[in-house]
């Protein structure tokens, strides 16, 4: 399984460290769970007359993004990038 996902760590100082990485198999359960989360919890706003569910993201581009974006797609949601 490939490393993927890079996210460097800060020292107490805000000195960059070195860079921790984690695995597709890591990133999928990690997406997975995001995806469940939002159809359980009813995060959702449903289209019922087309069958469609979207979700709004409001966030920096950083690795949470990404996984929320990829659970987004995991289970058909529709996901609406919010930009400040």
């Amino acid at each position: 399984n490939q490393r993927q996902f890079g996210k460097r760590k800060v020292g107490s100082n805000n000195s960059f460290g070195d860079y921790e990485y984690t695995t597709y198999a890591k990133i999928k359960e990690d997406a997975d769970k995001a995806g469940r989360a939002f159809l359980n919890n009813d995060h959702c706003v449903e289209d019922t007359e087309n069958n469609m569910k979207f979700i709004g993201i409001w966030g920096k581009n950083r690795r949470e993004w990404c996984l929320t974006d990829l659970g987004c797609f995991l289970y058909g949601i529709i996901a609406l990038p919010v930009y400040d």
